[in-house]
């Protein structure tokens, strides 16, 4: 098996993990209370009173289709429209959002692999393979808007106003994946020139030879001025 296969292959087991895991962002809160308010916590745990409301604080996980609660490990499904309601306003995004981020991460690693096994010219494979690299970037980019908007946006209460978000595992290991994307692309383009580039040369030499042994003088010149460009 060719050394660009097996990188292929390692990136999509990447992807498939990176997409299936649950930390793309971790949903924690911070131990200073508001104004006016008082705060007991634990590890992943806390209580928020501010008067005569009391707010339950969870540190949560969520990845590109459900959020997920750290002690009750309840998860809530975002591909669902009723998700958004349970979801509460821990994160700033939007059906679309998670919608499209999905369904890109999914097409990457299937429309990859068959592109690369299926394809029968090489520009194909080249074709697939860039349309992959940026179809994993795009779910990325996604999310890191979504901890940008969740992080940046004014609180409309005492509880959102401990909730911040930041990436987790899951999220790196997919940019490590469509790192690795854009590299298998490079080195099949890099292949092909080299290939291209090769039989090119090949052809030049059997022109030349063929001139070369040809009793045409006209042929003999034209062999002595195109042996300058023979690679």
């Amino acid at each position: 098996m060719e050394q660009k296969t097996i990188l292929l292959l390692n990136v999509v087991a990447i992807q498939f993990i990176s997409i299936f895991s649950d930390y793309w962002i971790s949903i924690k809160f911070r131990t200073s209370p508001p104004p006016n308010c008082q705060l007991q916590h634990s590890s992943q745990i806390g209580r928020l009173v501010c008067g005569n409301i009391s707010y339950t604080l969870v540190h949560q996980h969520a990845n590109l289709f459900r959020q997920c609660n750290d002690v009750s490990e309840n998860c809530h499904w975002f591909i669902t429209f009723q998700s958004y309601l349970a979801r509460g306003e821990q994160v700033e995004s939007n059906f679309v959002q998670d919608a499209v981020a999905l369904l890109l991460s999914l097409i990457a690693p299937v429309y990859a692999l068959l592109g690369y096994f299926f394809s029968k010219k090489a520009n194909g494979v080249i074709r697939a393979l860039s349309v992959s690299t940026f179809a994993s970037a795009a779910p990325i980019v996604i999310t890191m808007f979504i901890i940008h908007s969740t992080n940046t946006q004014e609180p409309r209460n005492e509880e959102q106003f401990l909730y911040y978000t930041e990436a987790d595992w899951s999220l790196y290991c997919a940019a490590l994946g469509s790192f690795l994307m854009g590299l298998t692309t490079h080195v099949c383009m890099v292949e092909h020139r080299h290939s291209v580039e090769r039989q090119l040369s090949q052809r030049r030499r059997r022109q030349l030879h063929n001139a070369l042994m040809s009793s045409c003088r006209q042929d003999i010149a034209m062999a002595i001025r195109a042996r300058m460009t023979v690679i």
